[in-house]
């Protein structure tokens, strides 16, 4: 169908005129009248802007048919505990998982009943660790006496003690210190070296003033308690060095053999 204009004009005057679907089928529509209201609607329209004003409330529709279940929401706080004990639940099954271990119960008592004899378990394998040191077995008969072997070499110096000798004869007796109080006494054995002690009657010190040495063992010595007015000495001995005597003190006059000579010298008290 083409698209003239048609123009119609009308007017107060005159008798009534076709109607526009006549004036449509005259310009060359074809079809029903539904079929012209049909063709008179133009193209869909842009969306127009949503209302301000909210229209009347429809009536409730019919009950919809169940959605599909939602997405679990998340956790909720945990409630305060609950003031009044629940029913008791049914016993659970057993638990596939072991629980901790708890701790070792005190010892219980033996038992006065002995358990079954268990099977006999199967043969262990040999231990790696040599088990405790028998009994020495009795001694065995003894065998022929061989044939004397070459002399060997002399060998190294044994650095293992060989086993202990008898015992010796019994030595002379050692020799044991004097002690001699005689006031006169003005002779010195040096035949003890573990020393000779001389002091006058009851302990007190000697006054004399000339003394000899007899014996001459190594070591030997004599201790004189003196308190003389001169100096004290010794025939045969040579004086060392040791305390100054001094006159009329309590002092000590010893006297040595050292292998080589006699000496005598002075000790403060």
């Amino acid at each position: 169908m083409g698209e003239d204009i048609v123009q119609v004009k009308v007017s107060n005057e005159g008798a009534p005129g076709d109607t526009a679907y006549e004036v449509a089928v005259i310009a060359g529509f074809v079809g029903t009248v539904a079929e012209w209201l049909l063709f008179l609607k133009g193209a869909t329209g842009d969306t127009g802007a949503d209302s301000t004003i909210a229209g009347p409330k429809g009536d409730t529709g019919a009950t919809g048919a169940q959605g599909d279940t939602g997405d679990t929401g998340p956790q909720g706080d945990t409630g305060a505990d609950s003031t009044v004990a629940g029913p008791k639940g049914d016993t659970g099954a057993d638990s596939t998982v072991a629980g901790p271990k708890g701790d070792t119960g005190d010892p219980g008592a033996d038992s006065t009943v002995a358990g079954p004899k268990g099977e006999t378990g199967d043969t262990g394998a040999d231990s790696t660790i040599a088990g405790p040191k028998g009994d020495t077995g009795a001694t065995g008969a003894q065998g022929d006496t061989g044939d004397t072997g070459p002399q060997g070499d002399t060998g190294a110096d044994s650095t293992v003690a060989g086993p202990k000798g008898d015992t010796g004869d019994t030595g002379a007796d050692a020799p044991t210190p004097i002690l001699d109080t005689t006031a006169a006494t003005s002779v010195l054995p040096l035949v003890n070296s573990l020393g000779n002690y001389f002091t006058g009657t009851s302990g007190a010190a000697k006054s004399l003033t000339t003394y000899t040495t007899t014996g001459t063992t190594l070591g030997a010595y004599v201790e004189v308690l003196i308190n003389t007015a001169t100096e004290p000495t010794v025939t045969g001995a040579t004086k060392v060095s040791g305390a100054i005597w001094t006159a009329d003190v309590n002092m000590y006059l010893i006297v040595r053999y050292n292998g080589t000579r006699v000496e005598f010298f002075f000790l403060d008290i």
